[in-house]
């Protein structure tokens, strides 16, 4: 198993050790780190640094260090002998695994990034659909500082609560708990500009599977309450469309029957705006009740499917066995993990149009 994080944290930190804070200009400011399956070795790490160097008239530019080696100290040698200047770690922004390295496992240790106080716990990570080497080569971003702008799409996506919060700390609690899995961004270049496509979902600390972006909202509201954002749901008895903004919704996992039969139904309380309406407009006022309902049972429909998603791959990123484990006394992980991929979860989801708006 890859010690992914560990080796990030350890090594950065050892790079580190022997830089003067004094003086920002003798040392290389690392705001950006990948890490790849050496493409010769199916046992070495192929790593990548990336730091901002600031030219004259204000311009920036991104230059990458690449090393391949077996462990931190490995790491930190190959590292050493591509750079005039010792490695500084207090600005690292994100940090990037490979497609093929998540899926090896990417957190063995991570002592290293618990103990090293300049290491912010904000710091953002994600994976890549390819390999992070190409990233590098292949992305666009000009005159800015890729490390920034990378944890700036994902910071913008959680405000608009586009995606669910995430961060290092995130993960690695979602990781060490009982009941729930821990989940990424998952980023890809389109025409070589970044772009978040998902969720990676992960089993322990391997990415299984993922979810594409037109459905995270659906999924951040099975995670927690949602208080903004925007969902569009097709109404087949309509032939009709419907945007929803200005979301405010409020979740419920009852838990009912006993830690080995649970029966567990999610309730969604949802209030919205009709934002647009795609399709036959006349009447539309005294249809609200009916929209309602449709929203009602396709939204239902869409999350139990996303629920049976989860259980084929035996993973739980919502937290529905951390529910259970805080209602069920004598609630254990292992029979859990043997009774929740069978399990029959219901949703349930009511909805309050409180104004339509734009209609088409």
């Amino acid at each position: 198993m890859m010690r992914c994080l560990f080796i990030l944290f350890s090594c950065l930190a050892l790079l580190g050790c022997s830089a003067s804070p004094k003086v920002l200009d003798d040392i290389t400011l690392v705001t950006f780190v990948g890490y790849d399956i050496a493409d010769d070795s199916d046992e070495k790490i192929e790593a990548t640094i990336g730091t901002p160097i600031f030219e004259e008239e204000g311009k920036i530019r991104n230059e990458f260090l690449t090393a391949k080696g077996n462990f931190g100290k490995d790491l930190e040698k190959n590292f050493m002998l591509h750079t005039p200047k010792p490695v500084g770690n207090g600005k690292l922004e994100v940090a990037i695994f490979g497609e093929a390295f998540a899926k090896h496992g990417i957190v063995e240790a991570t002592d290293g990034a618990q103990r090293d106080p300049s290491i912010s716990s904000n710091l953002k990570l994600a994976v890549f659909d390819g390999r992070v080497i190409d990233f590098t080569k292949q992305q666009s971003v000009q005159n800015q500082d890729l490390g920034i702008f990378v944890s700036k799409i994902i910071e913008h996506n959680i405000q608009s609560e586009s995606i669910p919060q995430t961060n290092i700390h995130i993960f690695l609690q979602s990781l060490y708990a009982e009941g729930i899995d821990p989940f990424l961004p998952l980023i890809g270049l389109k025409n070589e500009k970044i772009k978040l496509k998902g969720l990676a979902l992960f089993k322990d600390d391997e990415y299984v599977t993922d979810i594409n972006e037109d459905i995270i909202y659906r999924f951040t509201m099975l995670l927690h309450p949602v208080n903004r954002g925007n969902l569009i749901i097709q109404i087949k008895k309509l032939d009709a469309g419907v945007s929803l903004s200005h979301i405010k919704s409020k979740r419920v996992v009852k838990m009912e029957g006993t830690s080995k039969a649970p029966q567990i139904t999610f309730k969604l309380d949802l209030k919205a705006y009709i934002n647009e309406y795609y399709g036959d407009v006349k009447g539309i006022e005294k249809q609200i009740i009916q929209i309602e309902k449709d929203i009602n049972k396709q939204l239902s429909k869409e999350l139990k499917s996303m629920i049976m998603f989860f259980q084929e791959y035996n993973i739980d990123p919502i937290g529905i066995g951390k529910e259970a484990k805080g209602h069920f006394r004598d609630w254990d992980l292992k029979k859990w993990k043997e009774v929740y991929p069978e399990l029959d979860i219901k949703v349930v989801v009511k909805t309050n149009i409180i104004e339509s708006g734009v209609i088409r």
